[in-house]
């Protein structure tokens, strides 16, 4: 999970530092190995950050932390952003379903990467929730499958 995150981060460290914002990552396990395709999981990633920089003003920041725990990898993205209301945040994985206080920011997009988010990460056997409030902003976590470690694994 880590080389995974900071190629991530490297994609998108630049474009936030112009927008004012701070990117941060931090980690209690540095070596989190899930089985997953990497690819796939940097979409997770991409889409959870491009919101959270989409929707978090000059000031703000947008931290990554996993952690582990039961056999799961967890990866949380949290920002400072707009924040999602309660009512909303039940139908925001839904294909192209946008929010109210969303659609106000001017911000485009299709609606699409949540539900991706989503299907991604349950066909790897994980689940994907969101906490958030308006003006206070939000945290999505995810987890996966920890692979076990045998001894050709590093």
């Amino acid at each position: 999970m880590n080389n995974i995150i900071n190629d991530v981060i490297i994609l998108f460290q630049t474009g936030a530092e112009q927008k004012g914002i701070k990117l941060a990552y931090q980690s209690n396990n540095k070596n989190i190995v899930v089985l997953a395709d990497s690819n796939l999981i940097k979409q997770v990633l991409i889409n959870l950050i491009v919101n959270s920089i989409k929707y978090t003003g000059s000031g703000g920041s947008i931290n990554i932390e996993t952690f582990r725990s039961n056999g799961q990898a967890y990866v949380c993205v949290s920002d400072t952003g707009t924040g999602i209301s309660s009512k909303e945040q039940r139908f925001i994985f839904d294909k192209f379903y946008r929010a109210e206080s969303i659609e106000q920011t001017g911000e485009g997009g299709a609606g699409l990467g949540l539900s991706i988010s989503k299907f991604i990460v349950e066909a790897h056997g994980g689940k994907i929730s969101v906490k958030s409030k308006i003006g206070k902003g939000s945290k999505f976590t995810f987890y996966l499958p920890i692979a076990e470690q045998t001894n050709e694994q590093t």
